[in-house]
């Protein structure tokens, strides 16, 4: 320790005294700004130190990166070469509360960078002092916060647009805080209301509801956690009408505290009005159709009344005549006046069948009996049976069958119907010494029936139509000919009803009209077995007849007699009822109608207490499938249909029993 200087307390040399001190001190400078110099260069802000002046004295790298400009570059240069014109002011503002001596923390401002982007930045300026205390220049620390900016314009714009969404849907929007204050509503929602926002902000939610229950569920539910959708509710407009609404709401939790809860209120008034006004339209056409049905019933009974009614006298009337006929002997007999009564009584019958047939087509009731058949026959049939309306008007009628069978399964009763109304169509319409001419085949899916004609023809804008209820097409020819209009559309109902179609052709008024019925074929069927032959007049019989028409029991009781029957005659149930029980006839004639007791309910009655013997065969005005199987349901050997042909009733009188 003989040299010179400073020693610590343990003996060891420090440094020299006088000169030898400036130069320890320097040196610790000098790491001091080594060090520095090192963090400022590794720093990820951009440091720049200047003059006051405004002269770049220092340049960091992270300002050459932030920037672009190089430090050799830049150095020297005044700083306004990175700020741009319109922020110059704000550096001059900045430099002089530096040059008093003051520190600007995090200042929000703008530099241009080299390639001309813009650098939003957070600046720091701190005076830069001489040793002496005086300020020589300022220190600028930049950090990059174009990213930040980006970030919170974005999260600023965002909220713009929900808070614009939410202002401005069109559905109606409200906020209600934890205690059921209104917070927040959308135009949409005061418009449905018609509430200022000044009235409805801030006020309980409550308030608004008519219905205090159903709020108290909702602030109940959503309390608990629960979400709700489309609950129905009721509020209170300010003009004090009533708005229907459908309710969707869920909570917000902060902290595990409800903040608030977001509803959805969907105004369904109108929608609610139009279904009840729908329903009461409903209810009405429920209460209108139910009164048309029970009007179309009361008509459907009043006609098949009538029909039943108006059988009674022209039973009478066909059985007289026939009493007539086989009463008289040859040279006196009334031919052509019995004749003329029997076709008259036809058409009367054919008329009360076409009657009874509007309120089956309108109601969608015609009823079928499906068998198989060979459809040739059934054309036979109906021929035979149009034979004396074609003969009486010298209209000239041809027949093409085929010499095979065409089988169809189909009602046997109707499809002749479908011919004779064809036949029939024909017949009125082709003027006497006409052609009608039938031709049946099949092109091996179908039998294919055309009945043509060279009378009237057909117009082409009424082809259509002739199939249209009560259409007549030659109404002045239809009022001198007769008939209701019905018969072309009982043809296109019952050939639908058989699976089939029926078309009409015609190349005009004046060139005849054809008629075209496509039915779907058949397999054939299984041969019958063949009936037993029966020939000649029924062996006599005794015959109770339960009827009490008197004049159409008299007619009938006489025909039967002529007929060489014992007849026996009673005009109630009770006395028909006593009567079977005493004689036990042979076959009993029971009319369905009787005043004092139901038909059905007598026949039934009669089977119990004679047994399978005699025959009892139901006489009714009623001939529907449904009539024949109720008869038969309840006893009845067969079911005849009045006015009676006397050749039906000798066939039943003559079938064995």
């Amino acid at each position: 320790m003989d040299e010179p200087g400073i020693y610590d307390d343990r003996g060891r040399f420090v440094e020299f005294e006088s000169a030898g001190r400036d130069v320890t001190e320097r040196k610790r400078a000098e790491d001091d700004a080594a060090r520095l110099a090192a963090i400022v260069a590794s720093a990820d802000d951009a440091i720049v130190s200047i003059t006051l002046d405004g002269t770049v004295v220092s340049w960091n790298g992270a300002a050459e990166r932030m920037f672009g400009y190089p430090e050799a570059e830049i150095v020297g240069q005044p700083i306004t070469t990175i700020i741009p014109t319109e922020r110059w002011h704000e550096q001059r503002k900045i430099v002089a509360r530096g040059q008093r001596g003051e520190t600007v923390d995090h200042f929000a401002t703008e530099r241009a960078a080299r390639d001309g982007r813009r650098v939003a930045i957070s600046l720091t300026l701190s005076p830069v002092k001489a040793a002496d205390g005086r300020i020589i220049g300022a220190s600028e620390i930049a950090r990059d916060v174009t990213e930040q900016q980006r970030a919170k314009e974005a999260l600023r714009r965002s909220e713009l647009e929900l808070s614009d969404f939410f202002d401005n849907a069109v559905v109606p929007l409200h906020w209600v805080g934890a205690d059921g204050t209104i917070l927040r509503v959308n135009k949409a929602e005061l418009a449905m209301l018609g509430y200022a926002a000044e009235e409805y902000v801030g006020r309980h939610i409550a308030q608004f509801h008519v219905d205090p229950p159903v709020i108290d569920g909702i602030l109940r539910c959503l309390g608990a956690g629960e979400t709700i959708r489309n609950l129905p509710a009721r509020l209170r407009a300010k003009d004090g009408s009533i708005r229907e609404v459908l309710i969707s709401s869920n909570a917000r939790w902060e902290d595990g505290k409800l903040s608030h809860t977001r509803c959805i209120t969907l105004d369904v008034t109108d929608v609610r009005r139009l279904e009840r006004e729908r329903e009461g339209l409903l209810a009405r056409e429920r209460g209108a159709r139910t009164q048309a049905e029970a009007a179309n019933r009361a008509k459907d009974e009043f006609l098949a009344m009538l029909a039943h009614e108006l059988r009674n006298p022209l039973s009478v009337i066909a059985n007289a005549v026939t009493v007539l006929e086989q009463s008289a002997d040859g040279a006196s007999r009334p031919s052509k006046p019995a004749a003329a009564i029997r076709r008259q009584t036809a058409h009367l019958t054919r008329l009360l069948d076409d009657l009874l047939d509007v309120a089956r087509i309108t109601s969608g009731r015609i009823e079928l009996e499906h068998e198989h058949l060979d459809l040739r026959h059934e054309i036979e049939q109906a021929v035979e049976a149009q034979r004396h309306r074609i003969d009486g008007k010298q209209q000239r009628l041809t027949l093409a069958l085929p010499a095979r069978a065409v089988p169809v399964f189909g009602d046997a009763v109707r499809l002749q119907q479908v011919v004779g109304n064809l036949l029939n169509n024909a017949s009125k319409h082709t003027p006497p010494r006409g052609t009608i001419r039938i031709t049946l085949d099949d092109d091996g899916a179908d039998a294919v029936l055309e009945v043509a004609d060279t009378g009237a023809g057909i117009a082409p804008d009424k082809l259509d139509a002739v199939f249209d209820l009560f259409e007549q097409a030659n109404p002045s020819l239809a009022r001198t000919e007769g008939g209701l209009g019905i018969g072309l559309t009982l043809v296109k109902r019952v050939v639908e009803l058989h699976g089939g179609m029926v078309v009409a052709h015609s190349d005009g008024v004046g060139l005849g009209t054809k008629l075209v019925v496509r039915l779907p074929l058949a397999a054939p069927a299984a041969p019958a077995p063949a009936a037993p032959a029966t020939t000649g007049d029924p062996s006599p019989r005794r015959i109770l007849v339960v009827e009490d028409h008197d004049d159409g029991r008299e007619m009938l009781v006489t025909l039967l007699r002529l007929g060489g029957h014992d007849v026996l005659e009673a005009a109630t149930g009770a006395e028909g009822m006593e009567i079977a029980a005493r004689v036990r006839p042979d076959v009993i004639l029971l009319d369905i109608g009787l005043p004092d007791v139901n038909g059905y309910d007598l026949g039934r009655r009669l089977r119990e207490t004679l047994g399978p013997t005699p025959a009892i065969v139901a006489l009714s005005g009623y001939g529907q499938p449904a009539d024949r199987a109720r008869s038969t349901a309840v006893g009845f050997d067969e079911h005849l249909v009045k006015p009676v042909d006397p050749l039906a009733l000798a066939e039943s009188l003559r079938r064995p029993r």
